[in-house]
């Protein structure tokens, strides 16, 4: 999951909240809480919070 602190239509505790709970029902989970995006920054080619969110991902599903 990626969230942005920054978010406020939705707060990031709403995602680390949720993966908390998913990781303890043995879920696998990932999250990536970025400092700055808003709520659909990462989404955007222009904003840096896509460029770190392009970055976890890549990280997280290696070749």
């Amino acid at each position: 999951m990626i969230h942005a602190t920054d978010d406020d239509i939705v707060p990031a505790a709403h995602s680390t909240g949720y993966a908390e709970e998913a990781s303890a029902a043995g879920d696998p989970v990932q999250t990536l809480i970025l400092p700055r995006g808003g709520h659909l920054g990462f989404l955007d080619m222009n904003n840096q919070a896509w460029r770190h969110a392009r970055e976890g991902i890549i990280s997280a599903f290696p070749p």
